[in-house]
């Protein structure tokens, strides 16, 4: 596919959305994050519930992009990382965002939950004109947690501040069940409440 031939100022969001996802034509890549993401589930306001790939697949992460890369940063390497920026989906129309990265056979990818988009990263900052904001690693998102929890049946609420680059960004009222073995994360059943910063 040539990207020069994509006239990118005049597509809309969903035709973005789809040219990015024509260049992940392997089910290695998905394997791979169903794989990594097998321990992952998300209760989304006692409305929708289930596996994150689950959930994405089904268009409902939509509006929750700070809180679902927070929580499945978890489960990818440390040299995964978020990023929050703002995207062009169509013409004069900015978004305010959150996505990931992470290396796959030696390539850098963007895991777009929110989106529904899994594609190389230098592709999704051109067809999306991205501009990077802030970024923390998979590895600081993961002390940041474990400092607040050690093991839990029982829901507990972590929250951050407005800062770009802290691994919590705001108030999210994102709930953690989580198993923890030997200082890492096993299982993880995040509980979304109520979605009181529409950033995206």
């Amino acid at each position: 596919m040539n990207n020069n031939s994509f006239d990118i100022e005049n597509k809309t969001t969903k035709d973005k959305i789809n040219y990015l996802n024509n260049y992940n034509n392997s089910d290695e890549i998905v394997n791979y994050l169903n794989d990594k993401f097998n321990n992952f589930n998300i209760n989304i306001c006692d409305k929708y519930k289930g596996n994150i790939m689950e959930l994405m697949n089904k268009n409902l992460l939509e509006r929750w992009c700070y809180q679902t890369t927070e929580t499945s940063i978890l489960f990818l390497d440390n040299d995964s990382y978020i990023e929050r920026g703002v995207l062009t989906l169509k013409k004069n129309k900015k978004y305010l965002h959150s996505w990931i990265t992470f290396n796959f056979k030696n390539k850098t990818h963007i895991f777009d939950p929110c989106l529904k988009i899994i594609t190389k990263k230098d592709l999704y900052y051109q067809i999306f004109n991205t501009e990077l904001r802030g970024k923390v690693s998979s590895l600081e998102v993961k002390k940041y947690i474990l400092k607040h929890i050690t093991n839990s049946k029982e829901e507990i609420i972590i929250n951050g501040k407005k800062d770009i680059n802290y691994p919590i960004y705001g108030n999210n009222d994102v709930g953690y069940q989580i198993e923890i073995d030997n200082g890492n994360i096993k299982k993880l059943i995040a509980h979304y409440h109520i979605n009181r910063y529409k950033h995206n």
